[in-house]
């Protein structure tokens, strides 16, 4: 049997490989009000490169500070959730940011706090 890294004993339920777009906003008001013309808000989108239910992994274009709230818009993995289609609203804070290795891209890691579903399908 070989060791685990320090990073994978930490981890309380497991991480899924799944490559989706998601959509990030921060800081400011709440995804359910997308028409809203707010210029303190940032919206973008992402990819992930991984999941959990206490969590995403995605990469951007925008760097987002640790410690910043943040909501993530996403249709639930099918690994996860196979039989059918659900959008989440995931809200949570950045743990940390870290540069892409080879490119121009941000990769977040989020923990989430709450996760609810939506009655209209996520804007991605």
């Amino acid at each position: 049997m070989t060791p685990q890294s320090p990073i994978s004993e930490r981890r309380r339920v497991p991480r899924f490989p799944v490559r989706q777009v998601v959509t990030i906003k921060s800081p400011g008001t709440s995804l359910h009000t997308w028409g809203e013309n707010d210029p303190e808000v940032m919206v973008q989108h992402g990819t992930s490169r991984d999941v959990s239910a206490h969590g995403i992994f995605v990469w951007v274009e925008r760097s987002i500070g640790a410690g910043t709230r943040v909501e993530v818009a996403m249709a639930a993995p099918q690994e996860i959730l196979p039989q059918e289609r659900l959008d989440l609203l995931c809200t949570g804070s950045v743990l940390r940011a870290e540069p892409e290795r080879a490119g121009n891209k941000t990769g977040l890691a989020i923990a989430f706090e709450s996760i609810e579903t939506l009655d209209r399908p996520a804007r991605l």
